[in-house]
């Protein structure tokens, strides 16, 4: 991000919706918010007795819930960062939201 000169974000903000308190990676202002998942979320870090896919749809829930606040949830992984493939993932949001000049 720093490379890119991409605004510098809040790191692990806590937003409370009616469904819960969640911690999120990234977050630009009240506009977005930006998740860096790693396969380990789905596999080895999965709470006790979930599938996979209750991994998944508690996250789509959670996403949905910060949505409903106002925010864009933009997600990325390993591959795009090793790719160079985050600026191509970030800025398009930081401009139609208005976080960044057109």
């Amino acid at each position: 991000m720093i490379d890119a000169g991409m605004p510098g974000p809040e790191l692990q903000r806590v937003l409370r919706c009616p469904g819960g308190t969640y911690r999120c990676d990234f977050c630009w202002g009240e506009r977005l918010i930006g998740e860096f998942d790693g396969a380990v979320k789905y596999g080895q870090l999965r709470k006790l007795g979930d599938s996979a896919t209750d991994t998944v749809l508690r996250e789509k829930r959670r996403e949905d819930e910060l949505r409903r606040l106002g925010f864009m949830v933009v997600r990325w992984a390993w591959r795009d960062l090793e790719r160079g493939g985050l600026p191509g993932i970030l800025f398009p949001w930081l401009r139609r939201l208005e976080l960044i000049p057109t």
